[in-house]
């Protein structure tokens, strides 16, 4: 499935993109004691979620999906953001969700982010930097 990662001209397009994120959202199950929930997680390569840019529907389109979706979607990795240090969290938020970003600096595109439920407690967070940027 091509995910996010193609470009669109109309809105047949779109529709059969979201199609594309539905397929790539397996739920996983998991027992908790007497306890069983179902939650998601979404793993994309959006290749570009520039809010100033021409691609700025697809973070619209993947805050629909995800706020639409019957099945808690607990995390929201996304790799290729293209985002830069001048776009704040503000511009690049899903609601519900707090962000985690490591930007790619002094080079186009790359970047990645990490979209985890307000609900969900992150107790450490380290990031790498690639000497390679």
């Amino acid at each position: 499935s091509s995910g996010i990662n193609a470009e669109y001209g109309s809105g047949t397009d779109v529709e059969q993109e979201t199609r594309g994120i539905r397929a790539e959202t397996e739920p996983v199950e998991r027992s908790l004691g007497a306890v069983s929930c179902t939650s998601k997680m979404l793993l994309l390569n959006a290749r570009s979620l520039n809010p100033g840019g021409d691609t700025c529907w697809k973070l619209g389109l993947i805050r629909d999906y995800v706020l639409n979706e019957k099945t808690p979607i607990v995390t929201i990795a996304v790799t290729e953001t293209w985002f830069k240090g001048y776009h704040s969290d503000a511009q690049v938020n899903i609601p519900g969700y707090d962000i985690y970003r490591s930007d790619r600096v002094n080079r186009v595109g790359g970047g990645c982010a990490l979209y985890v439920q307000c609900t969900l407690a992150v107790s450490d967070t380290t990031f790498y930097a690639s000497s390679n940027n």
